[in-house]
């Protein structure tokens, strides 16, 4: 099994089947490019899996205590990179984009993906929600959501 490539497409599957506040279409992706010239103002979303990872610092350190000896504990990262150009950069074209991070991120923190028993999502982090601030002054939004998830197997 894959667990990485497995949790990215989960992860693409339950973004594009969701009803956020902003029509989304995730796309599974190891490296998305993004041209930023020939994207017009379409909407981009991409789920890159990352692999193996170390485990969240507020990670309860008893959890591995409560494991069975056949039992393994992992943990993986999977990526969710949100991108859109708009024809200027606002409060009211950005503000729907920063809501539709959190509303993502909300997703997630509720509910382990479906028909994947032992694999939970344990750290959230929306690294910078503008990445670049030339970018934003030319209109183009563009955020990262980390999510990590623990998997006993």
């Amino acid at each position: 099994m894959n667990t990485t490539r497995e949790l990215a497409e989960k992860v693409a599957q339950r973004i594009t089947d969701y009803s956020f506040s902003v029509a989304v279409v995730a796309t599974r992706d190891y490296a998305p490019h993004i041209d930023q010239t020939a994207m017009g103002n379409a909407l981009y979303c991409y789920v890159v899996p990352l692999g193996r990872s170390s485990p969240p610092p507020d990670e309860d350190k008893n959890v591995m205590g409560s494991l069975s000896r056949t039992k393994k504990l992992r943990y993986f990262d999977v990526d969710v990179l949100v991108t859109q150009r708009t024809d200027t950069a606002t409060l009211a074209t950005v503000d729907p984009l920063v809501d539709l991070m959190d509303e993502i991120r909300e997703l997630f923190e509720a509910a382990p993906l479906d028909g994947l028993a032992g694999r939970q999502v344990r750290c959230v982090a929306i690294e910078p929600v503008v990445v670049d601030p030339e970018d934003y002054q030319r209109g183009q939004f563009t955020s990262l959501l980390r999510l990590t998830f623990r998997v006993v197997s």
